[in-house]
């Protein structure tokens, strides 16, 4: 007698035959339909609160989408990186970049990274902990051959994914450029000027203040604002611009009992930016 085996050609499995049971109903921890569909389907499935394994029929598909980003960036003359975890992206380039660019004939560079970052709070569609980000960085050899250079490659990605049917613009973001897909449940806050087109994410956008005419300074004395628990509220009161004020703003930075306050002051009418406060203390 002969023992029948069974086997699969390499890289193909019957459904049947993958890891990962599909449910029936949607689970109460899904945060958003499309990822209790994901769930069900048992693409993703939960480890621990804001947490998700990719099971294997979503780790192919998540896989295939991968590929087809890097091919994009491979067209355009991409290499790829895998820098360490533990050390930031700006601290690693920074060791290997004086080192491995010597003149400009090594420009331009197109190098790519993709890698798990955590997040302290709920992110994105599905409210993850975790994400996987697509890094590309652009060596030239001046700004305005490094900005024309990434046009080239956000267009050739956002034309990647208008073939999925997900209409993607580009937008300034903390360190660069990101592609962002407007979405009602979505975690991240973008700017965008309709007369311009220019768009940033919040944490980001550039703006000019509207200008404020000099005047001679008066000496410092206390004044009463009784009733008066808003900015807005004071300058009513004593009868001058909210630009003309100033705004205090007290944050208690580090862990209890550890930490600092910091101490910001601002324009009346403006508010604070605690993302660019987070990037200017570092954390």
């Amino acid at each position: 007698m002969s023992e029948e085996k069974h086997r699969h050609p390499v890289g193909s499995f019957r459904l049947s035959d993958l890891f990962g049971r599909t449910l029936r109903e949607t689970p109460a921890e899904a945060a958003t339909p499309g990822l209790g569909l994901m769930v069900r389907s048992a693409m993703v499935a939960p480890v621990e609160p804001g947490r998700y394994a990719w099971l294997p029929l979503g780790a192919r598909v998540l896989a295939q989408a991968r590929q087809h980003l890097m091919a994009v960036l491979e067209a355009r003359g991409g290499q790829p990186l895998s820098l360490p975890a533990s050390v930031e992206e700006e601290q690693a380039l920074g060791a290997l970049v004086p080192r491995h660019i010597i003149s400009h004939r090594d420009l331009p560079r197109l190098l790519y990274d993709v890698r798990r970052r955590r997040t302290g709070s709920p992110w994105g569609l599905w409210r993850w902990r975790e994400r996987e980000v697509l890094q590309a960085i652009v060596l030239h050899r001046d700004a305005a051959c490094r900005d024309e250079f990434c046009e080239g490659v956000l267009e050739d990605l956002r034309e990647t994914f208008a073939l999925t049917g997900l209409e993607v613009y580009r937008a300034e973001a903390p360190g660069g450029m990101a592609l962002l897909f407007p979405h009602p449940s979505g975690g991240t806050e973008a700017l965008r000027c309709p007369s311009c087109g220019y768009a940033a994410t919040a944490g980001a956008a550039r703006f000019r203040l509207s200008p404020v005419t000099a005047e001679p300074l008066e000496e410092a004395r206390p004044v009463p604002t009784p009733d008066c628990p808003t900015i807005a509220d004071v300058a009513a009161y004593l009868g001058v611009p909210v630009e003309r004020t100033l705004k205090a703003v007290f944050y208690a930075v580090g862990p209890v009992g550890e930490g600092e306050v910091v101490f910001v002051i601002v324009r009346g009418d403006l508010e604070v930016s605690e993302e660019k406060l987070a990037r200017l203390l570092g954390r």
